[in-house]
């Protein structure tokens, strides 16, 4: 049985917007991503992160206020 790339059970295109939102705004929520593709469910998102952040693409951390994540792009050298 072939293995299925997460991009290709996700959607490049998810991915990818993803991806761009936390780009654009470092630092977001999860919800913040999630209110801004409201076409998408809340664990669509919470999928597309995680494959982020396994890939290395994205880096979590935890807020001192509360357990929420924040997200952040890595910088590559």
């Amino acid at each position: 049985m072939p293995t299925l790339l997460m991009d290709e059970v996700l959607g490049a295109s998810l991915t990818d917007r993803v991806f761009e939102i936390i780009a654009q705004a470092p630092g977001c929520q999860m919800r913040d991503v999630a209110h801004l593709l409201p076409e998408v469910s809340l664990r669509e998102v919470f999928n597309a992160v995680r494959y982020l952040s396994d890939s290395g693409q994205l880096k979590l951390t935890c807020k001192e206020e509360g357990v929420s994540l924040v997200l952040s792009p890595c910088s590559f050298n």
